[in-house]
Parts: structure tokens; sequence; C-alpha cells
């Protein structure tokens, strides 16, 4: 008997495990949607502010995008790496450089005897100009520069997707900012509603209380009341300053707390969708941002290990140079020392101009 108990109850439970496994027919008949609907709500491209119907909302977003320190500074990053990927490209092509040179010498011989120079002196000027093309061109054999390349554009993608990042954070802090300004405005309505309650509810125990109808204690406790509500308003005034002057620093103002916004909050119009598939986490602008610089990090450590094989380059460097050379009271003294056969006479045969 206790061998059938035991067998009826090893086959159920094998049954049961049976049951629970999917069999490979149910697997491959299993399709799973390529897409999901409402994709636009999530998209992180979309205008999502747009949800909300305020036009209010729109201006500061966009006053925002313009004024915005933060996200400038991630502009110019976004630039900085565009034209760093450019020349880390540039290797790839032939590259070709000039220059060119000019110099002027100028000597002055004192104390030659030279017939008809002013005071002995000789004086001889040279000019010389050069110019030097060169051209070289390495073979990219080994692909190192091919990757550097690669590496360049993938610290680009990661700045694109960091500015990317920088403007979903800006929409998100300056949206949250608006609500929150929103809503502090409405806590300080409703503490200046109690502070008016208050108010008359002293005035009438303190009525009271001088026509004898009501104690000291109730005229105190009134008085407390008052003050607490007071405490409260001035509290609410100081956070509702302290988030327009946060709201300001992100409009790139100066935090004055003169911001004027709007005295309801926007209703949504539409809910957030169920069922959206854990993929989305993908466009996240950090993550691709950390999966372009981690791409970047090994195309930089792949070139530097080519780096070690020979390389193969293409030079040239043609040029060329020229000299020329005046001696303006030289050639005085020549034709002032020649006799009356054309020769040059004794003194001017030792001129510097002869050698």
């Amino acid at each position: 008997m206790r061998w059938l108990i035991v067998s009826i109850a090893a086959a159920f439970f094998l049954s049961s495990c049976a049951s629970n496994k999917p069999s490979a027919e149910a697997l491959e008949s299993l399709s799973v949607p390529v897409n999901w609907t409402n994709a636009n709500l999530v998209s992180a491209d979309s205008s999502w502010w747009n949800e909300f119907h305020s036009s209010s909302l729109d201006s500061i977003l966009k006053e925002a995008f313009v004024n915005n320190y933060s996200l400038q500074i991630a502009a110019s990053n976004l630039k900085a790496a565009a034209a760093q990927a450019t020349i880390q490209g540039a290797d790839l092509f032939p590259q070709i450089s000039a220059d060119g040179s000019a110099s002027r010498r100028k000597q002055n011989f004192i104390g030659l005897p030279i017939p008809g120079s002013e005071g002995g002196v000789l004086t001889t000027q040279n000019n010389t100009f050069g110019l030097n093309l060169s051209a070289s061109w390495e073979i990219d054999l080994w692909g190192r520069l091919w990757k550097q390349r690669s590496a360049g554009v993938a610290n680009f993608r990661a700045a694109e997707a960091d500015y990317h990042g920088a403007q979903l954070s800006l929409m998100a802090q300056v949206s949250k900012s608006w609500f929150s300004t929103i809503e502090s405005s409405r806590q300080v309505e409703l503490a200046q509603a109690t502070l008016e309650a208050f108010s008359n509810s002293y005035n009438r125990t303190i009525q009271r209380y001088e026509a004898g109808l009501t104690s000291s204690l109730d005229m105190r406790r009134a008085r407390s009341n008052l003050a607490s509500a007071e405490a409260n308003l001035s509290q609410r005034k100081g956070i509702y300053d302290g988030l327009l002057r946060q709201l300001e620093v992100l409009l790139g103002r100066y935090p004055a707390a003169q911001l004027k916004t709007d005295k309801m909050l926007p209703q949504l119009q539409q809910t957030i969708p169920s069922g959206l598939p854990a993929d989305l986490i993908m466009q996240r602008p950090d993550l691709l941002a950390a999966e372009q610089r981690l791409l970047a990090a090994k195309a930089t450590t792949s070139s530097a290990k080519r780096a070690l094989l020979p390389r193969i380059s293409l030079t040239g460097s043609p040029g060329t140079i020229s000299g020329r050379a005046t001696t303006s009271k030289c050639q005085a003294i020549q034709k002032s020392g020649r006799n009356s056969a054309g020769q040059l006479s004794a003194n001017c045969t030792q001129c510097i101009c002869r050698s």
C-alpha cells in the first residue's frame, strides 16, 4: 500500500513538471512583436511637453534652449569632438606642407684705403630667397590610422549623445521646476488664506474675551495659531522665491525672483501607456555615450598595439634657393679706379668686390 501511494505521488509530480515545461513547437510558434503601440510618447526626440498644452511652458523651454549655459557647454564640447575626429582622420590622406624663407645680410668694411669712398667705408648687401615643398603619405598597411579615426568618430558620437542627454535633462529640470513653482505659488495662496482665517478668528476671540464670554486661554491659543500662520506664510514665500530663482538660473537669467508663472497646473490629456518593453532603456543618452566611449577605448588600444609594427611612408621634398648680391658703393669705386687704358688701378685690385 505504501509503495502504491509513493508511485502515484511520483507520477503526479513528474506529470506536473512535464506540463509546465513548454514544448519546442510552442517556443517556435511564439512571436514577439517588433514594434509597440504609442511609441511616439516615449521617443527621446519627441516634444513630450506639448502634451500639457501650455504655451507658457513652451516659451520657457525655448528660452532655456537658447540661454542655458550648461547646454552651451555641451554644444561646444560637441563641436570640439567633431574637430578632433576630423584631425584624427586627416592622417589617412597625403600631407603637403610648404614654407618659404627670405633673408638680407649687410656688411660694412671700415678702414680700407679705397679711393672715392667716404671715410674708407665699403658696404655689401646680400639677399637670399628660398622655397621648400614637402609631401608625405603613410600607407595604412596594418589599419593603425583607420583605428585612430574610428576612435575619433566614436568619441564624437559619445559627445553627441551627451548633448542630447543635456537637452533631455534640461527639459526635465525646467519642467519640474516650472511645476514646482506653480505648486509653491498655490501653497502661498493657501497660507495667505489660512492667515486671514486665523486673523479673523483672533479678532473675534479678542472681542469675546473683552466682553467676558471666553477665557484668556482661548485668547492665547488664537494668538498662537495666528503666529504659526504668519510663520508658515513667511516660509512658503521663501520656498517660492527660491524656486523662482532656481528656474531663472536654468533659463540663463539673473536670479531676481521676478519671473511670472501661471496660476494653475496644466492638465495632462493622455496617460502613459502600459506594457512598454525593456529595450526602451537603450534610448538613454548616457548609456549610448558610455557604449561609444567603450568603442573608442577599444579602437585606441588597437591603434596603439599596431603602432609597434613597421611603417611605410612615401616622402618627397623639392625646393629652390636663389641669392643676389649688390654692392652699390663698390661699383662706384670700380668706375673711379679705372685708368686711361680701362684697367683697374692698383688700389682697386685690393677691393673686396674683385674677389
